[in-house]
């Protein structure tokens, strides 16, 4: 009787972390395309600071 139960809460607990290990990698990858495009701008912001301190 106990085995069963065991084993559909274990079902469902692996479903559950499968379900939330997806939503965790949606997450990264938005974090990741997010900071990306923020690194990009910090890149272009000292390469025009950059040419500013060059110039003056």
């Amino acid at each position: 009787m106990n085995e069963p139960t065991i084993r559909e809460s274990s079902t469902s607990r692996m479903f559950f972390l499968f379900q939330h290990a997806i939503f965790l990698v949606v997450q990264l990858l938005f974090y990741i395309n997010f900071f990306g495009i923020y690194i990009v701008d910090v890149k272009s912001l000292q390469l025009l600071i950059g040419v500013q301190d060059e110039d003056s």
